[in-house]
């Protein structure tokens, strides 16, 4: 079988995804594209986000990188519905991971989002990302709600993607969220949402994986249960080579007594269908720390590792 060549050139090796991630090592992973260049790299394309030095063969200018403002406005969300408040709990209004995107169709922007402490999902919008509306929606009347809270479960990590290639207006808005369920003991009193983790050990915890589908960000089909990931996996989707990619949140080993939070990877080409996989053949290692990860010097015992890796185009 000929190995594949992406549009930009790159031969991409024969065995992909590659499994030559050391898990214990500290040293930069490789990149095999950068070790062996193509000799000619189309750009035409389209318009290019970042021009580095893989692109560039020489050159006369000197490289300035532009520094981001907090808009003086921020935060542009803060809690203020019942939901958001969480009755004093811990109140909030902010994405964990979920998603901000501009829909083209009705010309807004649209901020998924965790109402109180791990709750649900709700949906914001708004004509120029600055100013946000709370819609009123009718999966739990009166809030804008896109998934009901659940007694005696947690909603964790979220992702929503909005889907430009599908040819099926109902998968048009894709959705992986992670659920805790804790069931009750004998003679224990109910649940409530939002109460790990003092609960965790009141109660038995289930944990899930959910794939969902929606024709507008709003009304998810029922979830299709995922092969067991960690708690803040997420997605993306890559147009290029038409793959949709599982950043799987898992534990990498760094020697028999330590393991540091790192991310796995694993790809299919259909969203729903390529929701359960076998983890020791179709997943592999893919991200953690090296030496240039240095941990925040406040507080100094606290060790670095790969929380999250999300991309797109």
């Amino acid at each position: 079988m000929a190995n594949e060549t992406l549009y930009n050139g790159i031969t991409v090796p024969q065995t992909w995804p590659p499994r030559n991630v050391i898990e214990s090592s500290r040293e930069p992973i490789p990149v095999p594209y950068l070790a062996h260049p193509p000799q000619v790299i189309p750009i035409d394309l389209g318009r290019q986000l970042f021009v580095d030095d893989f692109l560039i063969a020489e050159t006369s200018l000197t490289r300035a990188y532009g520094k981001p403002e907090i808009h003086p406005q921020s935060p542009v969300l803060s809690p203020e519905t019942d939901e958001e408040m969480d009755a004093g709990f811990c109140p909030m209004a902010a994405p964990f991971n979920d998603g901000a995107w501009y829909d083209p169709q009705d010309k807004l922007f649209k901020l998924w989002y965790m109402p109180g402490w791990f709750h649900s999902t709700a949906l914001a919008t708004s004509t120029d990302g600055i100013h946000w509306e709370r819609p009123q929606l009718d999966v739990t009347p009166g809030t804008n709600l896109v998934w009901p809270n659940n007694e005696g479960s947690d909603r964790d990590g979220c992702l929503v993607w909005l889907d430009s290639d599908t040819p099926d207006p109902a998968q048009r808005y894709k959705m992986f969220q992670y659920y805790r369920h804790y069931k009750q003991k004998p003679g224990q009193p109910p649940i409530p949402p939002g109460s790990w983790p003092s609960q965790m050990a009141k109660g038995e915890m289930v944990s899930e994986g959910w794939a969902q589908v929606s024709p507008d960000g709003i009304h998810w089909s029922d979830p299709v249960i995922t092969t067991q990931v960690g708690d803040n996996t997420s997605f993306f989707y890559n147009p290029f080579r038409r793959k949709w990619c599982m950043s799987i949140r898992r534990s990498g080993r760094i020697d028999e007594t330590t393991r540091l939070r790192a991310r796995f990877y694993r790809e299919s080409d259909d969203f729903l269908q390529g929701a359960q996989w076998d983890m020791d053949s179709d997943e592999v290692f893919w991200q953690r720390i090296d030496h240039f990860d240095l941990p925040h010097p406040a507080p100094p015992h606290q060790s670095g590792a790969r929380k999250d890796v999300n991309l797109t185009p």
